[in-house]
């Protein structure tokens, strides 16, 4: 099992210089390499069209394909550990291979990577891990040739601090005491703050657990809760996942900040203004970087919980909505990052071996579990009076309707039930209507 964790290298105006001569490099390098595989995959399909059978790399060019770009690329990373060059070719070597077939078949546009996007780094460049203290660790990247390292006056390995977050320190010291083992990394830069992270990747063995296949976890996303589960078979298993009042407390607080900024802008003094715009609109452009980054955090406290719940209780399958079809101007979606929240319960399960399963929401609201009634969107002022409340219309069953919700996705290939049995359940609440109003 490999996993990765984020950690801060501290500024330091060499290193900080260094790393992003070798993001160009390696920038350079991987879209170069992305291009040569392209040419190769082109002549291989004009070569089998005239010979009938696919070119050998080492016929043809007198290496593979690997060696040939090494061959084009290492120039432009002469000052550099070879082993970047190395790291970035295998890298867009395997994400062309990986898009290939959408690639030809043109639902995805060849590879571009991005001038500041993150670069591969060994693990044997990342070298002499310590603790300094609880939250910093010193580490050597071995990021220079020994020609370079002389020219400058440095060391081929450059000394970096590396700055750890809520957890970070507990992995690099299983790391060190030889629990974890370092896997090959990447270094990552992040705008605003004009920082590099090392997104430092691990390895360690697959926890064993128990699981029933036949368990399954319905997980209903919701404005009151941001998550509610429940287990097929296990009464009173249901959970409710993160607080209402917590995210609308920070939203708006995130509010009233934003709004004293824009204000504030307006008569920013020449501190502010000396660069233009950008400078002008940093303070805006943190606040985003901070909500985004308390979603993301609150995302990976809240499916760990999710996650952590359904291994303690042997679940087999996890059963969410597919959002996919759900406009994403969608006043639900724009509440809250539940895309994002079902992507970090999905990679999190599947470490477990757990099945995750999106399904069909429509009706799964609307749904009595206790009985199996469907009800009528036109009859919702009834059944839902509230949108907390559920009151089933045929067997006066009332409860927490996001509750209900979860409980109907624990049901075993719920969107195939409701498509049997809707249509049965529609004409009976329809006929009481009817009947109703006639009597009326």
């Amino acid at each position: 099992m490999i996993k990765t964790i984020k950690y801060k290298i501290k500024y330091n105006k060499q290193l900080y210089c260094l790393l992003n001569e070798i993001q160009y490099s390696t920038f350079r390098m991987k879209n170069k390499a992305v291009s040569m595989a392209w040419d190769w995959q082109q002549f291989s399909f004009s070569y089998m069209n005239r010979f009938g059978n696919w070119p050998r790399e080492r016929e043809i060019i007198g290496r593979t394909l690997k060696q040939d770009i090494y061959h084009e690329v290492k120039e432009w990373n002469k000052d550099y550990n070879s082993l970047f060059c190395d790291a970035s070719i295998k890298e867009a070597l395997d994400d062309f291979k990986s898009n290939k077939k959408k690639i030809l078949n043109g639902e995805k546009s060849i590879i571009c990577y991005k001038r500041n996007g993150a670069f591969p780094i060994r693990a044997s460049q990342i070298k002499y891990l310590n603790k300094i203290n609880k939250k910093q660790y010193s580490s050597k990247l071995s990021i220079l040739t020994p020609a370079r390292a002389k020219e400058i006056g440095v060391q081929t390995q450059f000394k970096a601090i590396l700055e750890a977050g809520n957890g970070g320190n507990a992995i690099i010291d299983r790391i060190m005491d030889g629990t974890y083992e370092l896997a090959d990394s990447k270094i990552e830069y992040k705008k605003p703050k004009n920082e590099f992270f090392l997104l430092m990747s691990y390895k360690f063995e697959k926890q064993k657990v128990y699981i029933n296949k036949n368990r399954i976890m319905g997980i209903d996303l919701g404005i009151n809760s941001p998550a509610t589960i429940s287990i097929n078979d296990i009464p009173y298993s249901t959970r409710f996942v993160g607080s209402k009042d917590e995210i609308i407390n920070f939203e708006n607080q995130m509010r009233e900040k934003k709004i004293q900024l824009q204000k504030s802008r307006k008569w920013a003094g020449g501190g502010s203004t000396g660069h233009g715009i950008k400078t002008k609109i940093r303070p805006l452009e943190k606040l985003r970087s901070k909500i985004s980054n308390y979603k993301d955090t609150k995302n990976h406290v809240w499916s760990k919980y999710i996650v952590d719940y359904a291994v303690s209780n042997g679940v087999g399958v996890i059963q969410m909505e597919d959002l996919s079809g759900i406009d994403e101007n969608n006043k639900f979606l724009k509440r809250w990052t539940y895309f994002d929240l079902q992507q970090k319960i999905t990679y999190k399960a599947e470490e477990y071996e757990i099945k995750v399963i999106k399904v069909n929401p429509n009706y799964t609201s609307s749904r009595c579990y206790c009985c199996g009634a469907i009800h009528r969107k036109t009859d919702k002022s009834i059944w839902r009076e509230t949108t907390t409340k559920f009151n089933c219309m045929n067997c006066d069953y009332k409860g927490n309707a996001d509750a209900n919700a979860s409980k109907n996705l624990s049901v075993k290939h719920i969107d195939k039930v409701i498509k049997e049995e809707k249509d049965k359940w529609f004409k009976k609440f329809h006929k009481l209507n009817f009947n109703d109003s006639v009597r009326a």
